[in-house]
């Protein structure tokens, strides 16, 4: 027979119903049957009916709640670029959703196979935030090797992991009795494990486990996302420093040609050590000072920077540039003009506008060997003059008609009339500075100057 059940009887049974928590412990539904006067079966029948209501209406609720959480969670990512915030917005959504004391993401390091606590939320000894954990030790390796939960409700009395001294003290300095542990997968790669705790024993329901463990799947996407993100700008980075870099190194090598282009006309039209000098300089966008085998400058002024003495001699031995560093900070290079083991000068480069690099310190080398090659030119040229000045002095002086007729016609060929020459004046040079006396004498017009070797 039929039980008619009054329509007011069944409403406010319903709102009870749907106004209670899923474990029942209110028992208005109870009252309101009760009080209904109904034949017992039939209310035991409403009862187990309203419980299973409750039960479906909790699950659908707790499902509303993971979704809700889920699509925030990808709403953030939306807007998050930064790794650390992202972890902490993850860690703080996983705490909201299941409501235990404690959330922490352990980060699974491939190369130590150390889990290091990487974000927390709720904790309080000072030591958590900054726990590692050692390979196959604690709850935390043991979702690594199987890479599904594993969860305890009392840690202390735990036996499927090994226990290690030092995570058993941070875990009793927290407070933690009951730990759910779940992985982050990014296919088959662990790339954490998300914790949620409690300071109570608590026996985890599957409801619950399966809820962590989707939203781990969903923030191992996210977390996985943003790093390739994160690797991707740093790549970036990368190659626009990379190119900028090779832009340099390129506008350095073609500076260099051009310079060498410079120096290479220089050496066929004749040009001197000083056209080196200014040629290395526009180059280089940089003062060159030009220093003579005594170190002295063009104009005749001594060198009495002990510095630059000592470049040049390192400089000489090396045969490479000297990097130097003056009072302004401003960098100077120094390097040595040589032929053989005779020293014939230097270059001395005071930094401007670009950075002496590889390709400048490379260009300044090969500028002070086409000087060298200009210095020892002009020296031939030098001393082939002073070779005719002296034969043409020698036959001047012979007093054999024979040889000193042709040579008065020769001296008056070059602009010079001996017949009002009335003295002969003879140096004497030291070995060190005779280059230098020979160059001063070429200076000299006329074959009245000229330089003699002789054995000392």
């Amino acid at each position: 027979m039929t039980q008619l059940v009054p329509v007011d009887l069944v409403v406010e049974v319903l709102s009870a119903a749907l106004g209670e928590t899923a474990d029942g412990r209110d028992d208005k539904v109870a009252r309101l049957l009760a009080e209904a006067d109904l034949p017992e079966d039939v209310a035991d029948r409403i009862g187990g009916e309203v419980n299973r209501l409750k039960t479906t209406a909790a699950r659908w609720r707790r499902r509303g709640r993971e979704l809700a959480a889920l699509y925030s969670t990808a709403h953030e990512l939306a807007q998050l670029r930064d790794v650390d915030e992202l972890l902490e917005r993850l860690v703080q959504r996983a705490h909201d959703l299941i409501g235990t004391d404690v959330t922490y993401l352990s980060e699974f390091h491939v190369a130590s196979g150390e889990l290091r606590v990487r974000t927390t939320l709720g904790t309080v000894a000072p030591s958590f935030p900054n726990l590692r954990v050692p390979p196959g030790m604690g709850l935390a390796s043991m979702v690594v090797t199987t890479r599904s939960p594993q969860w305890t409700s009392r840690y202390d009395a735990m036996t499927q992991a090994p226990h290690d001294s030092g995570i058993d003290a941070a875990v009793e300095a927290e407070g933690l009795v009951s730990l759910l542990g779940v992985p982050l997968l990014a296919g088959d790669e662990v790339l954490g494990v998300l914790f949620a705790a409690n300071r109570i024993p608590h026996t985890f329901t599957h409801e619950e486990i399966s809820l962590l463990s989707a939203f781990a799947d969903h923030a191992a996407v996210v977390l996985q996302t943003a790093r390739l993100l994160a690797d991707t700008r740093r790549s970036d980075a990368e190659t626009r420093t990379a190119y900028g870099e090779l832009s340099r190194h390129v506008e350095a090598m073609e500076r260099a040609s051009r310079v060498h282009e410079d120096l290479t006309g220089l050496v066929l039209q004749g040009g001197d050590a000083t056209d080196v000098a200014d040629a290395l300089g526009r180059a280089l966008r940089c003062t060159v000072t030009m220093l003579d085998a005594e170190l002295r400058t063009t104009d005749d002024r001594p060198l009495d920077e002990s510095p630059v003495r000592e470049a040049v001699t390192r400089s000489r031995r090396s045969g490479r540039c000297v990097f130097l560093t003056g009072d302004d900070g401003r960098s100077r290079v120094v390097v040595a003009v040589v032929a053989g083991s005779t020293l014939l000068g230097a270059l001395v480069l005071d930094q401007g506008a670009l950075a002496f690099g590889p390709v400048e310190q490379r260009t300044a080398e090969r500028a002070a060997q086409i000087t060298a090659l200009l210095l020892l030119k002009q020296d031939a040229v030098v001393e082939a003059e002073q070779r005719l000045r002296g034969d043409l002095l020698t036959d001047l002086l012979s007093g054999d008609p024979a040889r000193s007729q042709p040579a008065v016609a020769r001296a008056a060929a070059r602009g010079v009339h001996v017949e009002r020459m009335r003295s002969v004046v003879l140096l004497a040079v030291d070995t060190d500075h005779r280059r230098a006396a020979v160059r001063a004498a070429g200076r000299v017009p006329g074959p009245t100057a000229s330089s003699v070797s002789t054995p000392t």
